[in-house]
């Protein structure tokens, strides 16, 4: 996880490499896994396989999507 810790979330409070955060593909910016509104169940630690635009890059809702992993 680059810059990590320069990172502002919506919370305000940097980055944590320790806890699950997202990052917003358009802002660039990451968020902790608390904060972002339209989970339906907790990340596994280091699972970073989503694609997040945030609440204030989209106009007030974040749009999270799963990427489907094929092995």
């Amino acid at each position: 996880m680059k810059d990590v810790n320069k990172a502002i979330c919506y919370c305000g409070l940097p980055g944590d490499q320790k806890k699950n955060m997202l990052y917003c593909l358009k802002c660039k910016r990451w968020l902790h896994e608390e904060c972002v509104k339209c989970f339906d169940v907790p990340m596994l630690l280091g699972d970073r396989f989503y694609i997040l635009v945030c609440s204030v890059c989209n106009s007030g809702s974040e749009c999270l999507a799963r990427i489907e992993l094929k092995w």
